[in-house]
């Protein structure tokens, strides 16, 4: 049984202005249709999308697919009735809505292994629980893509190289973005992380290189290595206090990054974590991070001072090579400081506490010494050299 809405307008056009006249007149017109199926053409009226469709020269896949992610958010309507309602009111309005081809996807078991489609717009089917490795990776002509609820996990280069994806949402109940998942999506702005989401992987977003700002969700515990190298438009990045573990080139290469607030849980920054972040003027080392890496700072052009807060034991070799505005360097504690041994690693040559006590002498002192990595020692050797 097909309703004709286009008949219904004609006949009673206030049922464009009055959804519950709307609901009467259709089944006072067509008893047997599904109640499901009215419900949603209902809502069409109620959420203005068929004042979209009214309006629209023509009705594209990426309406249909956010009035599907709308309605099942909002009310768990089927991917199935949002479709047969959006082509019930396409055609009331002499309009053709795309068709939404199954073949296109290949799935078993709620995997969705591969998109063998072309299309510039994609709404993966709802019931799809995983979306397997590569099943995206460089689809160059992907704009934009609508995920369902029912996705809990997206496998690594899930979407690497999609060089035109500008923009995504991913659904609550994902609990990890994996390795490489965006890797090289070069157009890509924005992206809605849940707070279901507890670990960033190796890569996910590297090379994303228009993406302006990203806010991590609290509950994520580790970004992993590498995680947004070489995202030159970064500005903005807010991480939660929940992070303990930030991996080793994290946000290495991120040049229009200016500022950066390292969480108090974090107790080492890593090897090359900032490595050319050009545009990066200030940053505050929290007061339990133990360790500095080696080149964890290096290139930072924009940098001109920084305290080495009193949790500091080690710090490794050309942390701040290159740093060229770089003026002093505050250390906090300036005793028992000493050169590590180039071969065993043990220390061997004490630095002087009157080197350290003049913030600029210490930045000499350290660029002096930046080959190697320097080690502060415990009370109980306190040295008076």
């Amino acid at each position: 049984m097909t309703i004709d809405l286009k008949k219904i307008i004609t006949e009673y056009p206030d049922c464009l202005q009055n959804s519950q006249k709307l609901k009467d007149v259709i089944l006072n017109v067509y008893p047997q249709c599904s109640q499901g199926l009215v419900r949603v053409i209902v809502s069409f009226v109620e959420e203005k999308f068929v004042e979209e469709i009214s309006s629209a020269k023509s009705v594209s896949k990426a309406m249909c697919s956010r009035w599907k992610k709308l309605l099942e958010d909002k009310y768990g309507y089927s991917q199935r009735l949002v479709e047969q309602a959006a082509n019930l009111w396409s055609s009331a309005f002499n309009k053709k809505c795309p068709q939404f081809n199954l073949q296109d996807f290949t799935i078993k078991n709620g995997v969705l292994t591969k998109y063998k489609g072309n299309s510039s717009s994609v709404a993966i089917p709802n019931g799809v629980t995983i979306i397997d490795e590569y099943a995206f990776s460089d689809c160059t002509s992907l704009t934009s893509i609508t995920i369902p609820n029912s996705v809990m996990r997206i496998g690594p280069d899930a979407f690497s190289g999609c060089t035109s994806l500008t923009s995504i949402t991913i659904p609550d109940g994902v609990m990890r973005i994996d390795e490489r998942t965006f890797r090289g999506c070069t157009s890509l702005t924005s992206i809605t992380i849940p707070n279901s989401v507890m670990r960033i992987g190796p890569d996910a977003f590297s090379g994303c290189t228009s993406l302006t700002s990203i806010t991590i969700p609290d509950g994520v515990m580790r970004i992993d290595e590498r995680t947004f190298r070489g995202c030159t438009s970064l500005t903005d990045i807010t991480i939660p206090e929940s992070v303990r573990e930030i991996g080793w080139m994290a946000f290495s290469e991120c040049t229009s990054l200016s500022r950066i607030n390292i969480p108090y849980g974090v107790t080492e920054i890593d090897k090359y974590t900032f490595e050319g972040c050009s545009s990066l003027w200030e940053i505050t080392i929290p007061n339990r991070v133990t360790e500095i890496g080696e080149y964890a700072f290096a290139k930072c052009t924009s940098l001109t001072s920084i305290t080495i807060p009193d949790s500091v034991t080690e710090i490794g070799p050309d942390v701040f090579g290159g740093c060229s505005r770089l003026e002093w360097v505050y250390f906090e504690d300036i005793y028992r400081w000493y050169l590590a041994d180039r071969e065993w690693g043990d220390p061997s040559e004490a630095i002087s506490c009157n080197l350290l006590a003049n913030s600029s002498v210490a930045l000499k002192t350290l660029m002096q010494h930046n080959d190697r990595t320097w080690l502060r020692l415990p009370s109980p050797y306190r040295s008076n050299h």
